[in-house]
């Protein structure tokens, strides 16, 4: 069951539509749909995700003739209203007062599946694009290590994906779902998330998954929570004026969370079936640029050793 947009009063859904024209309107939004419809992220976009060697992507260093100008049809051709939502989310939205910070976060919300589930529309329409089957490519020659006493793990189904949304069994499009995690995290600066609460219904924080490793989950500031709500509702003919701030990185002492406690305790996701709860992994290394005291040292070091 879904509900449409147009269901909330005019004021929320003039907020809505307003947002995602401008979210759709960024160059970030309009490359990400472009290489859906191509098929293949461009290499520098490849690399940015994944250090896996790709001979197809490397060679791929700009768009497709046509993808990116197919985009762009598609955005002009789309109707806010045609869009289908979760009637809870759609109702708690509608509810929420214009301009307080639960609308704000609601909007976010809204916005973060809209860009899901166009990127998921769009893989399902052009069907992998111009570059069918380029997800099951391997390096030629390339024998196992003798130590190796287990298989490598199959590659992914498709070439957009974000390395911790992998739980195909689980979505409700398959593989579709993949890239339009891959899409949203591309647009937003990786994958929304919201602190749900003890009920796991509410929208108390956003949160922002990186790609890769054991990166830590963040929290955007306030600050840039407000700056993203002005860009968004900013009327179109005055948002250009406006930089944007999308993608949205870590401010260095943001407040971060362990992926796996965010999950499995403190009620951080989206949807429940995004991720499976497993174990908690084993180690707990963590990336630098997660890390700032790690960072301050290291600053330390190279000022005094320099």
């Amino acid at each position: 069951m879904s509900g449409s947009i147009k269901d909330v009063d005019s004021d929320h859904y003039e907020a809505f539509a307003t947002a995602l024209t401008n979210l759709l309107h960024t160059s970030i939004a309009e490359h990400t749909y472009a290489e859906i419809i191509d098929g293949l992220p461009t290499a520098d976009t490849w690399y940015a995700y994944h250090g896996i060697r790709h001979d197809i992507i490397e060679a791929h260093r700009e768009l497709c003739p046509g993808a990116l100008e197919t985009a762009r049809h598609f955005r002009a051709d789309l109707q806010p209203k045609d869009l289908a939502f979760d009637p809870t989310i759609l109702e708690a939205y509608g509810e929420s007062p214009l301009g307080s910070r639960t609308f704000k976060l609601r909007l976010i919300e809204l916005l973060a599946v809209a860009c899901h589930d166009l990127a998921a529309l769009l893989h399902q329409k052009y069907d992998e694009g111009f570059h069918k089957g380029a997800h099951a490519w391997t390096p030629p020659n390339v024998s196992e290590p003798r130590w190796q006493v287990a298989p490598p793990p199959p590659r992914p189904p498709t070439v957009f994906f974000h390395a911790a949304y992998d739980a195909l069994d689980q979505y409700p499009r398959g593989v579709a779902d993949m890239v339009g995690y891959w899409a949203e995290s591309r647009v937003f600066g990786k994958v929304v998330l919201f602190d749900r609460g003890e009920d796991e219904t509410g929208c108390h924080d956003v949160f922002i998954y990186p790609n890769g490793g054991r990166r830590l989950i963040f929290q955007p500031s306030e600050e840039q929570v407000d700056r993203l709500y002005t860009f968004l509702t900013t009327p179109a003919s005055e948002s250009k004026e406006i930089p944007s701030p999308l993608p949205l990185v870590p401010e260095k002492y943001a407040r971060r969370v362990d992926p796996w406690d965010a999950f499995a305790s403190l009620h951080i996701f989206r949807d429940r079936y995004e991720r499976r709860r497993g174990p908690r992994p084993r180690g707990h290394l963590v990336a630098l640029e997660d890390d700032p005291q790690g960072q301050d040292l290291l600053a330390l070091i190279r000022e005094r050793y320099a």
